[in-house]
């Protein structure tokens, strides 16, 4: 199982580490990395990998690599210059993380013909027309039981505004669990 020292060792890494004093500007907080370790372990069952869009710098990425290491973290980054970041910081720090590059909806349909995954985390562009068929593609693949996460759930970032963004996603797919900014979905 998870272990709970492990991770937090992870976090500490993270808040001490000073190449990874970028990530925590606008990195996801430790006690969101933290829920999303206690809302896996409660289905009982061991991480066979993870899949996240939106890489970002890399620390979501980082703690999930130690979540379910040593299993593989893939994760899809579409801007660059976050993209060359997180493969160099990953890269020093890492060695069961997979970095694609590109947008999610391109990426995905190759990337899930061999992934296999129990644990998947949406934080990509924020909008409705990219975090709707991310989930859908998730879902379909995940091993069961598995946890989906979306994150920046509560506000529409700008890049969603056209169409209601992750909220708007949120809302049409309907049966998730909401709290604060995430929303969960155990798939069973």
């Amino acid at each position: 199982m998870i272990e709970e020292s492990k991770l937090n060792s992870a976090l500490q890494f993270l808040d001490t580490c000073p190449e990874a004093e970028d990530i925590m500007a606008r990195g996801v907080e430790s006690g969101t990395l933290l829920e999303f370790s206690r809302r896996f372990r409660a289905l009982g069952v061991e991480p066979v990998g993870a899949v996240e869009i939106g890489t970002f710098r890399g620390r979501s990425t980082y703690f999930l690599s130690q979540m379910v290491s040593p299993e593989i973290v893939y994760t899809i980054e579409a801007l660059r210059e976050n993209y060359d970041y997180a493969c160099w910081f990953l890269g020093r720090h890492t060695t069961n993380t997979k970095i694609y590059f590109g947008d999610s909806v391109d990426v995905l349909p190759r990337l899930l013909q061999h992934a296999v995954y129990n644990i998947a985390f949406i934080d990509g562009l924020h909008n409705c027309t990219r975090a709707l068929p991310e989930y859908l593609m998730l879902e379909r693949f995940i091993k069961r039981p598995g946890l989906i996460i979306f994150h920046d759930v509560s506000y529409v970032a700008a890049e969603g505004k056209v169409d209601g963004g992750v909220p708007r996603a949120v809302e049409m797919l309907g049966d998730l669990e909401i709290e604060g900014d995430k929303a969960y979905k155990v798939v069973t």
